[in-house]
Order: C-alpha cells, then structure tokens, then sequence
C-alpha cells in the first residue's frame, strides 16, 4: 500500500501488435495506455511508453526489441 505523498516506480513491458511478448519467457504485459489509466488521479511524474532491448537474442542474433511502459507517480 502506498501512503498519500509516496511513490510507485514501474517499468513494464507492453503486450502490442507490433512488439508482441516473446511468449517463452514472458507471460504478462499491459496493454499500450493501460498502466497509465491505472494511475488515473496519480500526480504522474513521468510515463512513457518507448522502445527498448532485452539482453536476450533472437534466432539471428540481435537483441530483442520491445516497448515499455515507465511510470513515476506519487500518490495524491
């Protein structure tokens, strides 16, 4: 539980249509605006929802690409 005035740190991957969740390894990831609405009357310090790299690879060798959610908010 989070006292008034405190805060919740997240980053989480998103489950999207163009950056599906590699379902091996991965088994649960909001929906794109969903974290956000979950914090609806939150003072969001920061939210976003950018692309960014697993260190795990792919089967060619590059590192798999996914978009995050990352929320900063302090609890009014």
């Amino acid at each position: 539980k989070t006292r008034v005035g405190g805060y919740n740190l997240i980053v989480s991957a998103l489950d999207c249509d163009k950056y599906p969740l590699p379902k091996d390894f991965l088994s649960f990831g909001f929906q794109p605006g969903e974290l956000k609405r979950y914090y609806a009357g939150w003072r969001l310090k920061k939210y976003n929802e950018d692309i960014g790299h697993l260190h795990r690879l792919d089967s060619a060798g590059n590192r798999i690409a996914l978009q995050f959610a990352t929320l900063i908010a302090q609890k009014r």
